[in-house]
């Protein structure tokens, strides 16, 4: 079952991608706080369109699909991995090579990783180990032939209860440990879940009347704000979801929005952005210590770094994008001679 194009959709998923970067790379003060808060619809938006443009399809598509994010994981995996022995090397402290290499034959760390998707290291790409997951359990599903309102039944218990041991729990202090929650069970499968849903009843959202939006973007925007300053960090806040049915119901209604010639040019960048921007914030950081440059709390480069780190990484996707249609183009017309 396949589906046109959607632009809008990829303007969307390059809005997340930026909004990733906020989380792990933030701006200083109350303002890098409320970036955190807000963007926590980022990583839920991916899961959720993974499940959109995987309904209905055959069982090898999915297997396809998860080979892709298991190739992703081992590059950028061994990326991560050779960056951080290069940071330790750089900055001598070879010593700790040792120390950072005995991780990854920690049984604990190993067993952390294989239930709960928390990576040894480089714990951003737990993303990726969680729609991996995924797309296995949904393998399985579909080849058992199990009914789709039971995906959804699960899908809307796991979600509301990812909400209650997160935001719920930290209504009252209690915070636990991220992976607890932030894995391919209480995020990955239910938003997956809902990206299916969103998807069979995609004819029905778009009856959904325009100014429906207004009282969503507002509670999306307020109820994490609140949450976030009054309770603390948490991994998905209600309001995050207020947005994500707004984004879902724009993407359904108006999927060919017309972006920027540049915009267009940044589509497919978003995996990218997601898996290398925290090393190139790390490679900034270092490359403001060579230059001399004062990267401290409350100083105007603080606050300018992570656009900065938005910039850079841009430039990275996009060459790595380009280089990537090259090589299948080369492939392609090598199969054609």
């Amino acid at each position: 079952m396949s589906i046109k194009k959607n632009t809008t959709l990829e303007l969307f998923k390059l809005i997340a991608a930026y909004a990733v970067v906020f989380i792990h790379v933030m701006f200083s003060g109350d303002f890098g706080i409320a970036t955190d808060a807000l963007a926590r619809f980022a990583v839920p938006l991916f899961f959720l369109t993974s499940g959109f443009f995987s309904y209905g399809i055959a069982p090898e598509k999915i297997i396809k699909r998860a080979k892709h994010i298991f190739r992703l994981i081992l590059i950028s995996s061994i990326c991560c991995f050779l960056f951080e022995i290069l940071l330790l090397v750089i900055n001598g402290n070879t010593s700790e090579i040792t120390a950072y290499l005995s991780q990854y034959y920690n049984v604990l760390m190993i067993l952390r990783l294989l239930v709960f998707n928390k990576p040894v290291s480089s714990g951003h790409l737990w993303y990726l180990w969680a729609i991996l997951y995924v797309y296995v359990i949904f393998y399985f599903i579909t080849k058992r032939g199990v009914k789709e309102k039971t995906v959804f039944r699960i899908s809307f218990v796991l979600l509301p209860l990812h909400l209650l041991l997160g935001e719920g729990l930290s209504a009252f202090g209690v915070a636990l440990p991220n992976m607890i929650i932030r894995n391919f069970a209480f995020m990955g499968f239910p938003l997956f879940g809902l990206g299916l849903f969103v998807r069979k009843h995609q004819d029905k959202i778009r009856r959904i009347p325009n100014y429906a939006l207004i009282p969503a973007v507002i509670i999306g925007i307020a109820e994490p704000l609140a949450a976030r300053f009054w309770f603390g960090k948490s991994e998905l806040y209600i309001g995050s979801l207020f947005i994500l049915f707004a984004i879902v119901v724009v993407f359904l209604k108006y999927p060919d929005i017309k972006h920027s010639y540049i915009v267009d040019k940044l589509v497919g960048c978003s995996t990218y952005i997601y898996i290398f921007h925290k090393m190139v914030s790390a490679a900034i950081i270092e490359l403001y210590d060579v230059v001399h440059v004062n990267y401290a709390p409350s100083t105007v480069i603080e606050n300018i770094h992570p656009l900065i780190v938005c910039v850079v990484t841009t430039v990275l996707a996009f060459i790595i994008v380009q280089a990537k249609r090259l090589f299948a183009t080369k492939a392609q017309n090598q199969t054609h001679v």
